[in-house]
């Protein structure tokens, strides 16, 4: 017997399926809930062991995840590039392989509740870096950084912010004559990007480098894979290859540079910047280049790290690895313990017949990625090169190396070449004649508008940065719009057959639109095919964190796509059944599909409850410190009164300390609450001399007491996120399931609309 005909046995059959859906449905939730509580309890116990061993703290820009409003989606965890770096510890988000870290953002843009923010070092571990604005301006007027030398190391990003710092210039710029509009300082990733997009847009613009073309990467060694993801070049359009190495990189900005027409100065290098906003001078050892505005992306590895030891400014000392065949039978001692210390050290190994030995001051690699730490500790047990811990450099002579281990002395080691893998530091000394300032870093982003504590510094201070502001009117348009289209569908099914639907159902069978609006019409046929079609794209957001190809757009577009349907579905659906269902499996469809648009609603209402500033989610610190501002607000409103003892009696009791309490009897007694609370705050109107003070009083304390309340459930309203999340999931495949076999049904016994 098909899957068909077993409908046709009748009403019994189809209920004894949705039963036995019913059935499998709740131990697919489950199994779901019980992995997810595996998980964390996994991944929790990796993250205790990887503080214990005092590894998680990140080399450079890296996710701080904030637990009091991460509601464990998960979907940060899925979008990075570079593996399972974050995790799942105690329901939230956590980074638990932070040496690996390189600082995609992509987990900051993935993060429906805006959970995560990117900063640079930590507490323990400070990071040192120009302080720049959200539109990467410094303290010198009319001088931008970008790139590495801002902490934007990656490529991707280093491209990114090299277009973006351009769209913001343009705006401010106006002709000279004479003078140029832009002068990039440095010929890599972003300072390339930046000096096309000023192209592009038709602005003048040349570059000053002192070394090659690619900056950084124009030094890596031969061959080297320089990104692991699909990129956009400005210039070149996006380049979708997964892997690409060093020179096809080079090969695609060569390119671009000769079709945007930059001109590159290459062999030039910078010894000071003068003048003022407008009219800046950039001076270089072959001569002056006047600008209206500087964007410095000289990256940090113009001044390398060194050992600091006697004889390294011997000619045998290099501070990278350019081509690997010029080490062929010598003995080379590589320094370093990071990726590009271990990289150099395994090239030269495989690809040469030289004696390769790798020092570190460390015990291990963890600062490597997962990939260069394995293949170096095979290679080391394989003794095709030797690593040596706790590696102190005492000195370095023509023919050998003297060196501790664990500050002990060993036998000198005979050596011919020394490469320096240390890393970079600041050019602190060009920056300061320059006139930029630094800050250090603690834990915190680098830039953007922040809540002063100062009233008047607050009223000044941009209420959004230009990132978010541009993301708020595109999330407005795109909801303006879905909500147009909706209303104009839901509208024309209305006006077309508002007559027919009002009839009873015995009746319509003589009316003139039966046979367009019937489940089976032309029109009510093709209504319950389109609504079916768009319902299922509702599957995209899953199908989103797990195939990187439709990572594309805010997740909150998405989001809200994801919500248009689920509300558009059920009415448009209700149109294609006629408001009526003689069949069990129709029926069991139309409901199912209400429930999961009403549970989606209810979590993102839930969503909605968690506390905010500014577009912002705010932490239990943040909600807080809120608090005791509007309560100080509140206070000389109340003493300004003739009589402030009636209201500060109502505010004693209605602002007390908030207590735990569950979301389900916060939803409860919430309405209670509210009703109370707004009729006391009638009451006490009269007592207010002025609309205006009245007005100031009722908006601060309608903070508070949403902010107290917010407080009251948030533990609460974790836990339920956590299960909401996995009855929503479990309803959409037991839906999903249902309009298969719908579909299928309709199919077999002939309804195949006008194919």
């Amino acid at each position: 017997m098909d899957f068909p005909t077993f409908f046709a046995f009748g009403l019994d059959a189809q209920r004894l399926f949705i039963i036995a859906l019913s059935v499998l449905t709740i131990a697919i939730g489950a199994w779901m809930w019980h992995a997810r509580h595996q998980r964390n309890k996994l991944e929790t116990e990796a993250y205790r062991k990887v503080v214990a061993e005092k590894k998680n703290i990140p080399a450079t820009l890296y996710p701080v995840i904030n637990p009091d409003i991460c509601m464990g989606s998960l979907s940060c965890i899925s979008a990075c590039p570079e593996g399972d770096i974050l995790g799942l510890v105690n329901g939230a988000a956590k980074l638990i392989e932070a040496t690996h870290c390189i600082g995609h953002s992509r987990c900051e843009s993935e993060c429906p509740v805006g959970a995560i923010k990117l900063v640079f070092g930590t507490e323990e571990k400070g990071v040192e870096l120009p302080q720049t604005d959200e539109f990467y301006e410094s303290a010198r007027a009319g001088v931008y950084i970008i790139g590495e030398l801002g902490g934007m190391g990656l490529i991707k990003n280093a491209l990114a912010q090299g277009a973006k710092v351009i769209d913001y210039i343009k705006k401010k710029l106006k002709k000279k004559d004479g003078i140029l509009d832009v002068i990039v300082v440095g010929a890599g990733p972003s300072g390339l990007a930046a000096a096309i997009a000023a192209k592009t847009h038709g602005l003048s613009c040349e570059v000053v480098e002192q070394e090659v073309v690619g900056g950084t990467v124009g030094q890596y060694p031969r061959q080297k894979l320089v990104m692991s993801e699909p990129v956009e070049v400005p210039g070149a359009g996006v380049i979708s290859a997964t892997f690409i190495q060093k020179e096809e990189l080079i090969a695609i900005w060569e390119k671009a540079i000769a079709n945007s027409g930059v001109k590159i100065n290459i062999g030039w290098k910078v010894e000071g910047i003068t003048g003022d906003d407008g009219n800046l001078t950039v001076q270089t050892t072959k001569g002056e280049l006047k600008g209206q505005k500087v964007i410095l992306a000289i990256g940090r590895r113009g001044s390398p790290r060194k050992i600091g030891c006697k004889g390294e400014e011997l000619p045998k000392v290099t501070y990278r690895l350019i081509d690997y065949e010029q080490y062929a039978g010598s003995k080379v001692l590589v320094m370093g313990a990071g990726d590009s210390a271990v990289e150099a050290a395994m090239q030269i190994a495989r690809e040469t017949d030289a004696v390769v030995t790798l020092g570190q001051r460390g015990e291990d690699f963890a600062k490597c990625k997962d990939k260069n730490r394995r293949e170096i500790l095979e290679m080391a047990e394989q003794k095709k090169l030797q690593v040596l811990y706790k590696c102190a450099i005492k000195e370095i002579k023509p023919d050998q190396v003297l060196y501790t281990i664990d500050k002990k002395d060993q036998e000198p080691l005979p050596n011919d070449y020394v490469i320096v893998c240390l890393g970079g530091e600041l050019p602190t000394e060009f920056l300061k004649k320059a006139g930029v300032s630094m800050i250090k870093l603690y834990g915190n982003e680098l830039a953007g508008p922040v809540e002063a504590t100062d009233p008047s510094a607050r009223a000044r201070a941009p209420k959004y940065s230009a990132k978010e502001l541009a993301e708020r009117r595109a999330q407005m348009k795109l909801t303006a719009w879905l909500l147009g289209v909706g209303l104009l569908c839901i509208g024309a099914l209305t006006f077309l057959g508002w007559d027919y639907y009002l009839l009873e159902p015995a009746k319509r069978f003589k009316a003139p639109l039966h046979s367009l609006l019937k489940p089976s019409g032309l029109i009510g046929h093709g209504v319950g095919i389109i609504a079916t079609a768009v319902m299922l794209t509702n599957f995209g957001l899953v199908l989103r964190k797990r195939w990187m190809r439709l990572k594309k757009g805010s997740i909150r577009g998405w989001m809200t796509v994801h919500t248009w349907v689920g509300i558009l579905a059920p009415p448009i659906i209700a149109f294609h059944t006629a408001f009526q269902s003689k069949n069990v499996l129709a029926t069991a469809t139309t409901v199912s599909m209400a429930v999961v648009t009403v549970t989606g609603l209810i979590g993102r209402f839930i969503f909605q409850m968690i506390p905010a500033y500014n577009g912002k989610a705010l932490d239990l610190t943040d909600v807080m410190a809120r608090w005791d501002r509007l309560k100080q607000r509140l206070e000389p409103l109340v003493k300004s009164l003739t009589d402030p003892v009636p209201v500060q009696q109502f505010l004693a009791t209605a602002t007390a300390p908030a207590r735990g309490r569950s979301v389900l009897l916060f939803l409860g007694k919430a309405p209670v609450d509210y009703v109370q609370a707004w009729t006391h705050v009638r009451q006490i109107r009269p007592l207010f001399t002025g609309a205006d003070t009245f007005d100031d009083f009722s908006d601060a304390f309608w903070r508070m007491w949403w902010l107290r309340a917010a407080v009251s459930f948030n533990k609460s309203l974790k836990r339920l996120m956590g299960a909401w999340r996995v009855l929503h999931v479990v309803l959409a495949i037991f839906l999903a399931v249902l309009i298969s076999a719908h579909v299928v049904v309709e199919v077999y016994f002939g309804y195949r609309w006008i194919f």
